[in-house]
């Protein structure tokens, strides 16, 4: 559960910084979405995660928010069914299982400007393009921009990552991520609130006594580190 959140965070920012290939409308496209992403500096929004997984019997359907408020904070709060949290805030990522009473804490300053690009801010393009090629569909009402591995080291975890932008406002409506086992985990996202006055005490997390606080190891500096 924490490997596929952990690549949503990453892949949630992706979108918007991916080099063009084509037409002019679709650089046009990827400039306006570039500026749209650039203009967000606080954030609110929904979304539906469904894993469909080989190992579950049914889909498992999991429903949360995420907040971010630029430069340095962001909370994915998972509220059904079960509440689980993943906060970022003054170097440290901490992620809490209330539910389990477990919690992990980790020391993320030397990479929170790095986390912070995955989480929506920026990330470099040249990056990107090492690592994945990418087709852009124009559809009726969306843009769906698809994504896959270059190298076949990487494509033995993923095989896809296809993501569909709203043409009226340049949101995302959803993510799909495929892995060649034929896993699936998609995310719909709804109710965006783009720039809403967040109060602060939405990333006050408090760990409750008897919940006994580990330190974890996350891969944060390299999320698609090939392993050798």
């Amino acid at each position: 559960m924490v490997k596929k959140v952990a690549l949503f965070i990453f892949f949630f920012s992706l979108t918007i910084f991916c080099q063009e290939k084509g037409s002019n409308d679709v650089k046009e496209f990827l400039e306006k979405l570039q500026k749209f992403q650039e203009e967000i500096n606080t954030l609110k929004v929904q979304f539906t995660q469904v894993n469909d997984f080989a190992m579950l019997q049914t889909p498992e359907v999991l429903k949360g928010t995420i907040y971010i408020t630029k430069p340095s904070k962001v909370l994915y709060l998972y509220e059904k069914p079960d509440k689980l949290y993943y906060l970022v805030k003054d170097g440290e990522l901490l992620i809490y299982n209330p539910k389990k009473k477990e919690a992990t804490l980790q020391d993320v300053e030397r990479y929170q400007n790095k986390i912070i690009k995955y989480l929506g801010a920026t990330i470099p393009i040249k990056e990107l393009e090492k690592k994945f090629d990418m087709q852009i569909l124009e559809e009726k009402e969306i843009y769906h921009l698809s994504f896959k591995p270059k190298k076949k080291s990487l494509s033995k975890k993923l095989s896809d990552l296809d993501f569909y932008i709203n043409k009226s406002d340049l949101t995302i409506s959803k993510i799909e991520i495929k892995e060649p086992e034929g896993d699936k985990v998609s995310f719909e996202f709804e109710k965006w609130d783009i720039n809403p006055q967040l109060d602060e005490k939405v990333f006050d997390l408090k760990i409750p006594k008897g919940v006994k606080i580990r330190r974890g190891s996350v891969n944060i500096k390299e999320p698609f580190e090939e392993k050798k």
